[in-house]
């Protein structure tokens, strides 16, 4: 089967969703099916795919506007040129822009895949996207009735798929571990170090740690939170750490790819 993944993540955005396209499209790659991605010029999402495979064809395209008429035609073209089966979207800019290019293109079908409710319930959603998209998947029940209740998407329509991880092998002992942590983030022997890994948005409850953080170091005063990940509320929380006076309980670790390495020298995961 050949299969297009499309995603139009800003720029410097890499989360959750642009993972799970890395895992399935690598993974359909080494099934023998022909993979095509498609993204925005320099941005993460085609970064990190280019730097992780050689198995993918990658494709930028700059991805504007949910009809804009030049990026459709483009897309419409690649479709035809890889004789695409399968397209499969992610936001609902994805839904209009492929779709409408799979529809036009030939005889592609599109896949939504949705990891939290981004669906809409005006006039435009509901008049179009079940006339664009094929099937629907998400990873949990919840989602489907959640996403289901607004009545344009069927229920046979959407599909549950829960989300897998590849299997890590990790071979740095704690003692390791601990030892890089101790070094890249100074913390000390006696610390009790909780980590969190996520985008800094608002569906991850970052904020939710922030407004018990104060509780949480009277109890336990050695505690250290490590924060791996970057987002738009990067800043915001930042802030309302220094109003509070604990933001040196906070490491801010940035986006990384070694978090395997790195988790076995923590107390606890917070997510």
């Amino acid at each position: 089967m050949r299969i297009l993944f499309l995603n139009s993540i800003e720029v410097g955005v890499y989360g959750g969703m642009e993972e799970w396209i890395r895992l399935v499209a690598l993974g359909l790659s080494r099934r023998g099916h022909e993979v095509v991605v498609v993204g925005r010029p320099k941005s993460a999402f085609i970064d990190r795919l280019t730097e992780c495979n050689d198995h993918l064809t990658l494709v930028v395209k700059n991805l504007s506007g949910d009809f804009n008429p030049i990026a459709i035609a483009s897309l419409r073209r690649l479709i035809r040129r890889h004789d695409i089966d399968l397209v499969c979207v992610n936001f609902n800019r994805d839904v209009r822009l492929g779709g409408l290019a799979a529809k036009l293109g030939g005889d592609a079908d599109v896949v939504w895949s949705v990891g939290l409710d981004i669906t809409g319930s005006n006039f435009v959603h509901r008049r179009l996207t079940p006339r664009l998209v094929d099937g629907v998947i998400v990873p949990s029940k919840a989602l489907k009735e959640q996403i289901t209740a607004k009545g344009y998407l069927s229920p046979e329509a959407v599909r549950v798929i829960p989300i897998g991880i590849e299997e890590t092998d990790v071979e740095i002992d704690r003692e390791t571990s601990r030892s890089r942590l101790a070094g890249e983030f100074g913390f000390d022997p006696d610390d009790f170090v909780c980590v969190t890994v996520g985008r800094f948005v608002e569906q991850k409850g970052h904020a939710y740690l922030v407004a018990a953080a104060r509780e949480i170091i009277a109890a336990v005063p050695p505690v250290r939170f490590l924060w791996f990940g970057d987002g738009p509320l990067e800043v915001q929380l930042k802030a309302q750490l220094d109003i509070q006076g604990i933001k040196s309980h906070f490491i801010f670790a940035g986006m990384r790819t070694d978090v395997a390495d790195l988790l076995g020298g923590c107390d606890l995961m917070i997510h």
